[in-house]
């Protein structure tokens, strides 16, 4: 996710950063204009006396004033969903702040680590225990909880059902087998790729 990326979804011209502390680090993949290019509106965004790994916790309107909510809660609910055990703090994801509103939200980076039985990382994984992704820490406000679990339970209803979610499984076969009506499958590309 770049410049390009924040276009092709008309995201406003905000930074855009790769979440990766260990290994490269955290990083901008996307300079907004007239936006910070040395990361101190990520780190403010994410330390522990300003953003929200403060300890104990940000107030309700923190969290509201710097969290796109309703976007974290459906990326939240589908990330439980498929079971994403890989992401940790500040790890495997993408954040964007927006220019406009001023509030940050997540994309998904890294998705190889989906419908596992166990966590993989955590306070109680089998590979490596570490912190979650701390923006988490939101839900530890009562209303915003509240909101957060309608939300979830608004996805259950109309999307991870039995009737829904095999239209939403069979979609996908189609793109991977027969790629649709103008495009060949994955499968096919693949073969004439080797």
């Amino acid at each position: 996710q770049d410049n390009r990326f924040k276009d092709a979804h008309g995201l406003p011209d905000g930074n855009i950063f790769r979440m990766q502390v260990t290994g490269a680090g955290n990083h901008l993949l996307g300079q907004g204009a007239g936006q910070p290019v040395d990361l101190s509106d990520l780190r403010a965004f994410t330390s522990t006396t300003t953003g929200y790994n403060l300890s104990p916790n940000q107030p309700e309107a923190w969290w509201r004033t710097n969290v796109d909510l309703q976007n974290y809660f459906s990326w939240r609910a589908v990330d439980e969903a498929v079971n994403n055990t890989d992401i940790r703090d500040q790890e495997n994801v993408v954040y964007f702040r927006d220019p406009l509103t001023g509030l940050w939200h997540l994309e998904p980076w890294d998705c190889d680590l989906l419908y596992e039985q166990f966590d993989r990382w955590g306070p109680e994984a089998t590979q490596s225990t570490v912190p979650y992704e701390q923006i988490r820490r939101c839900l530890l406000v009562t209303n915003i909880s509240v909101e957060f679990k309608n939300r979830a339970r608004e996805l259950q209803d109309l999307l991870l059902n039995s009737d829904q979610t095999w239209k939403l499984v069979d979609e996908y076969v189609s793109l991977i087998t027969d790629g649709g009506p103008t495009l060949p499958g994955f499968v096919e590309a693949d073969r004439r790729r080797w």
